[in-house]
């Protein structure tokens, strides 16, 4: 086999060592997508600003000291479905130019995208709120996410010929919820403490199979060399399978969440703050030789390794313009930087561990909730906010070395967000909220049923 083949064998099976890690298959260099979004088609509806206001069921996780703002015991549910959009690095020509030999035309990085959608049933809770104290359970989905990758497998180098990573196709399903029980307490007038611990389970699996091309030909070049030839398009059929790399994770482990709130003696304003614990879980990858290697069936490694969830913390303030209008704004700071811990490497001579980064990243929070009345009572609501979301992909620090054209930064996500409610006298209350922004779509529906009033 030409040096050129070996070395984009190497690299190949680098990324998929790494995959014991949280974020190194081809399948994640799309950018897992946590869903740190608080709950609730309320919050979503104001982009997310919810830490200062945190006044119903869904403060269980969002601020459990908003727990005491509920006079009395509530049940909320929430669905989401999560539509997203993810970039990932198809085919092109780094480290030196494209050679123009069939499908070697394309200078840099040429990303693809791939579209996933995800529904579920993401948050359930029931609140009891006494004079001093409240007690709430609940349930919350903190991660749905689905992403499928097809890769053509990108050309490197300024060789001739050039140096060529395998063609793979990948799938990826992560689903992460909790089971909780928050407590929140009263202290003078103007203080509230609320603290929520949680048991989380894991759900975990990929699968990423890389896919033969023939060595580089040695002198003419057709300019439409077949599939599956090394300047051709890849051919994704079974019997090419070089390797298939899995990662399968099935595991629990407990977090907590602790917030404070205070509000003004005029009850115009309040300002919360929360802070978020992450978590760990287990997981092991495999990587099996496939048909088109030299020892077909061969179980080539098998790893056990740890998924890392980021903690987050941050604060919020919201003022009440009117009786019927108010606006909110939090700041959150999420430590991304936890996703390239414990990184492992088989082959250390072509890539360094250490040199994957993530950026840890403060997202901005910003939304207006306007009351319509109809005679005394409050019938409807109208919400709109926005939200910065901050590039957090996983890179790598070495531009002269190919993994920095499959690690590389991303892009800040800027989302808009939009929600009505309707208000049934003083037990009912039935939402809407939409998210949107380039890498997804977010569309939630709640009800909340109170009990004990009119």
């Amino acid at each position: 086999m030409r040096a050129a083949s070996v070395a984009g064998m190497a690299l190949s099976l680098v990324v998929a060592a790494q995959a014991v890690a949280q974020s190194s298959a081809e399948v994640n260099t799309a950018g897992l997508q946590f869903n740190l979004l608080n709950p609730g088609a309320r919050s979503l509806g104001l982009g997310g600003a919810f830490i200062a206001r945190a006044d119903d069921a869904t403060a269980a996780y969002a601020n459990p000291a908003g727990l005491m703002n509920l006079t009395q015991p509530e049940v909320s549910a929430e669905g989401r479905s999560w539509d997203y959009a993810n970039s990932y690095p198809d085919h092109g020509h780094g480290l030196g130019p494209p050679t123009q030999n069939g499908f070697d035309r394309f200078a840099g990085v040429v990303d693809g995208e791939s579209h996933n959608q995800v529904h579920g049933f993401s948050f359930l809770s029931y609140v009891l709120p006494k004079e001093k104290w409240a007690l709430s359970f609940y349930r919350h989905e903190l991660g749905a996410f689905q992403s499928s990758v097809r890769s053509s497998g990108m050309y490197f180098g300024d060789s001739q010929p050039p140096n060529r990573l395998y063609p793979s196709a990948s799938d990826l399903t992560l689903n992460i919820d909790s089971f909780g029980a928050g407590f929140a307490r009263r202290i003078g007038k103007r203080w509230m403490v609320g603290v929520s611990v949680a048991q989380y389970r894991f759900d975990f699996h990929s699968e990423t199979q890389r896919y033969f091309n023939e060595p580089p030909p040695l002198g003419t070049i057709s300019n439409q060399p077949p599939p599956g030839a090394f300047y051709g398009p890849p051919r994704y059929v079974p019997e090419d399978v070089v390797s298939t790399q899995r990662q399968d994770g099935n595991d629990s482990s407990f977090a907590w969440n602790a917030g404070v709130l205070w509000v003004s003696p005029t009850t115009k304003v309040s300002v919360g703050a929360v802070y978020r614990r992450g978590t760990e879980f287990g997981l092991r990858v495999t990587s099996v030789n496939g048909p088109h290697s030299s020892s077909p069936g061969l179980l080539d490694y098998d790893q056990p390794a740890r998924f890392h969830v980021p903690t987050s913390y941050g604060a919020g303030i919201a003022y009440r313009l009117t009786n019927d209008t108010q606006v909110s704004f939090d700041c959150d700071r999420v430590l991304y930087s936890v996703l390239t811990r414990d990184f492992i490497t088989f082959l250390k001579d072509v890539d360094d561990p250490s040199k994957y980064r993530a950026p840890n990243g403060t997202e901005i929070h910003l939304g207006l909730e306007h009351f319509h009345a109809r005679g005394e009572k409050r019938s409807f609501v109208w919400r709109i906010g926005g939200w910065r979301d901050p590039d957090h992909h996983v890179r790598y620090e070495d531009p002269s070395n190919p993994q920095s054209l499959l690690f590389r930064p991303g892009q800040t996500d800027w989302h808009v967000s939009a929600g009505f409610g309707a208000v049934i006298g003083r037990r009912y209350q039935a939402d809407v909220g939409f998210d949107h922004s380039r890498r997804q779509r977010i569309l939630s529906v709640s009800f909340v049923t109170r009990f004990g009033g009119e």
